[in-house]
């Protein structure tokens, strides 16, 4: 695929560190959402669990990276080889960095994104559980051994089904005012006169 296996190695590592960049601007996105979200401690407390997770893979992806090839990486080039899950990830943290706070109804929009097929949790479990169970046959290809990363690259995979969990968990939540809002009846005082109704003659009178 590539020119040589010393590339190979090469790409094989940016790929990595790129991943490890993610991670990083995830986790802040994560640990912004759940500083500005209002008055609800158990969603807030499920993001900063989430913000937690994901910190921890930055070093373990870096270090992969490093272990690969000792080279670095451009943000540019991240960018490029990420560039739809990069993007989704920018967006959204520009979206709500001019925000004090974030209401139930902005979360619920951002989670939604964060869990679609473009979203990064998905992503990464994707490119996680790919590296997991394809290391022999990606490592022949590139010239890499993925069997000493294979503990790393499980916790990983782990750690983002979890995060998926903690992700539906708080769209739930996030959904129950709303259903209970769209369920409550509305009650119009326009015509109360129309509250009585005009009984049927009794037919034995």
């Amino acid at each position: 695929m590539f020119a040589n296996s010393e590339n190979s190695k090469e790409q094989m590592s940016h790929f990595f560190l790129c991943l490890s960049n993610l991670e990083e601007h995830t986790a802040q996105l994560f640990k912004t959402l759940s500083e500005k979200v209002q008055d609800m401690a158990s969603v807030s407390s499920r993001l900063a669990k989430i913000a937690a997770n994901t910190e921890e893979h930055v070093s373990a992806l870096r270090l992969i990276g490093k272990s690969i090839d000792d080279s670095e990486v451009e943000v540019k080039e991240c960018k490029r080889k990420l560039s739809f899950v990069c993007s989704t990830i920018e967006n959204m943290s520009s979206q709500i960095a001019h925000k004090d706070k974030i209401t139930g109804e902005e979360l619920l929009e951002i989670v939604s994104k964060l869990e679609s097929s473009s979203g990064e949790e998905q992503f990464m479990l994707v490119q996680a559980k790919t590296f997991q169970y394809m290391g022999n046959e990606l490592g022949r290809q590139y010239g890499v051994d993925f069997e000493e990363f294979q503990d790393l690259l499980g916790s990983i995979a782990e750690d983002e089904a979890y995060n998926a969990q903690l992700l539906a968990e708080i769209r739930e939540l996030l959904a129950l005012p709303v259903q209970k809002h769209a369920r409550s009846p509305e009650f119009k005082y326009q015509n109360p006169d129309a509250w009585t109704l005009s009984l049927p003659a009794n037919e034995y009178e």
